[in-house]
Formats: structure tokens, sequence, C-alpha cells
């Protein structure tokens, strides 16, 4: 069921400027059309109305393609990365992509998690010190983690 209102966290568009970024909070006042903060990944945080937004939806083409993407730059990062990590994470991607496929929230949870937190490490120890290359990768997966809320809520295709 579509929910017309947003939560912290949830992936938004903004109309106008097509700037994508996450819903920081609701700062609705009483009886007021509703109200969000929204931090852009830029990294500006702006505020707007519900009607000045619009529900994140990565179609079936884009989600492939943004994991093929991770799946590439990870290769190529590989030399950077302990090797165990630089050879599972790959196939941990297709795993996330299949969990996509089917919606299985379970599966896609456990490789979100494992993908998340070896990627986190890697960040950390500074085998990858590209920071602007760390800073999309947690975008796009935050974007499949909400891509996968919202076809589960069937709010989008």
């Amino acid at each position: 069921m579509k929910k017309d209102y947003y939560e912290s966290g949830d992936r938004v568009v903004v109309k106008k400027t097509q700037e994508r970024g996450e819903i920081a909070k609701d700062t609705t006042l009483l009886h007021a059309t509703r109200q969000y903060e929204v931090k852009l990944d830029e990294g500006n945080t702006i505020s707007g109305n519900a009607n000045e937004l619009e529900r994140e939806c990565l179609n079936e083409h884009d989600r492939n393609t943004k994991i093929k993407k991770l799946q590439d730059e990870i290769k190529e990062r590989a030399s950077q990365l302990p090797y165990k990590m630089g050879q599972q994470l790959p196939e941990n991607l297709n795993n996330l992509k299949e969990a996509l496929e089917f919606k299985n929230q379970s599966r896609f949870d456990s490789e979100y998690k494992y993908i998340f937190s070896q990627l986190e490490i890697a960040f950390k120890t500074k085998p990858v010190t590209d920071e602007e290359w760390t800073k999309i990768t947690k975008i796009t997966l935050k974007q499949l983690q909400h891509c996968l809320k919202t076809l589960l809520e069937s709010s989008c295709d």
C-alpha cells in the first residue's frame, strides 16, 4: 500500500530540480501541509513540502545498472581491498540484485548488511582512499535498500 507521507530515511526526488536525497525529518506543524527536511546527496539540506517531493523509484534497468557499476568499480579497486573482500563483494552484489528481483527482504538485508559492513571496513582502514567513491557507494547502497522497501510497499514498479 502506497503511503501518502514520508518517513526519516525515505529516498526522494525534488520535483523542480530533480535533486535526490533522503528525508532527514518531518518538520510539519499542526494543521499544516506536510513539511520535510531533506538531506541531498550533494550534502546540502533543504526544506520542502510534500507537494514538491516525489518518492525515488528505480526501475529494473536503473537498479541493474547501479549494481553492475558497483561490481565493476569494486573489481577495479580489488587490488586496494583485502583479497577475500575484492573477490567476494561482486558475488554479494549479484545476490543483492537477485534478492531485489524476487523481493526477498531477508536475503536482501543479509547481503546488504554484509556488503555495507565490508565496505565500511575498507573505508575506515583506508585501503580505499577515494572519498567521492565512498560517498557515491554508500548513496547507491541506500538507494537500493530504499528501492526494495518501495517495491514491497507497491509504491514503485
